[in-house]
């Protein structure tokens, strides 16, 4: 009997039993289930070019993702996010969330890009949220957040958005050729900040659609025996920050004045001074 072509591929997610089911057309299914006795729901999936498949959603006590345990932080729900390769095997999966055990935390979107960098969207609550080595406090019950992933599962950034109620969910999110994220969802509070912009409610539930661009990056150069660290002056409220080691248990804010020039944030510090690592934070 002649099969179909395999070109094409169906991916089933189920959003209360935590599986995932990957069929290629012709070749049968294939099965992956994760998660462990509490409640675990996939709630989002994307597959990139490579035939690789991230899903993201919420789990409670311990999930188990292959030979990945993931612990929640608290009695409450957390946010994965994992992926599998083409042949249904686990390459990484990875925790985020704080300890609220009323509102709890999940991720309800999930998109890849060219680079096969995952972007996921959903809800944080409380003021522990845990993101790789960022902290995010929710401004109201629970707030929006946007997190992108490289290839192999590190964080690259995490952003959030929020106001004073609860209800303010990322609920979708999708990618362009341009590194920029499209992130769409809900919000109840008054109004909501997405960096420069606040949107004002119109009553009950409304409607955000949002362009996260590409975070700034800092260029390094060395002049006169001192370093210097300049970055786009348009990257409003970025922040430039430094740790002695990577992975960095904290990041402290760097203290040296910065100046404009032209149409760059510039800091200089002196050449002598100890290694450290450099990143700038979004306060």
């Amino acid at each position: 009997m002649a099969r179909r072509p395999a070109d094409t591929c169906k991916i089933v997610i189920n959003r209360t039993e935590g599986f995932i089911r990957l069929g290629d057309s012709g070749i049968g299914l294939r099965w992956r289930q994760a998660g462990g006795t509490d409640d675990d729901r996939g709630n989002a999936v994307a597959a990139d070019a490579a035939g690789n498949v991230s899903i993201t959603g919420q789990f409670t006590g311990t999930a188990t993702f292959g030979n990945t345990n993931l612990v929640a932080n608290g009695s409450g729900a957390d946010i994965f996010v994992a992926r599998y390769n083409a042949a249904g095997n686990v390459l990484w999966a990875r925790r985020a969330g704080g300890s609220n055990a009323t509102y709890g935390d999940a991720g309800f979107g999930i998109a890849t890009d060219a680079g096969s960098n995952a972007f996921v969207t959903g809800y944080f609550s409380g003021n522990n949220a845990s993101f790789g080595t960022n902290i995010l406090a929710s401004i109201g019950f629970e707030d929006v957040f946007c997190s992108k992933y490289d290839s192999a599962g590190n964080l690259v950034w995490v952003r959030n958005a929020g106001g004073s109620l609860a209800n303010d969910f990322g609920y979708a999110v999708a990618t362009d050729g341009q590194n920029n994220a499209f992130l769409a969802g809900f919000f109840s509070s008054s109004t909501i900040g997405f960096d420069g912009a606040t949107l004002t409610n119109s009553g009950n539930l409304d409607i955000f659609l949002t362009k996260l661009g590409p975070l700034p990056a800092i260029s390094v150069s060395a002049s006169n025996g001192q370093v210097v660290l300049s970055w786009p002056a348009g990257a409003s409220g970025f922040f430039l920050e430094s740790a002695t080691n990577l992975p960095a248990v904290s990041w402290t804010m760097v203290s040296a004045a910065t100046n404009l020039v032209g149409n760059n944030l510039v800091v200089t510090l002196p050449a002598s001074d100890p290694r450290k690592f450099f990143r700038l934070h979004k306060q």
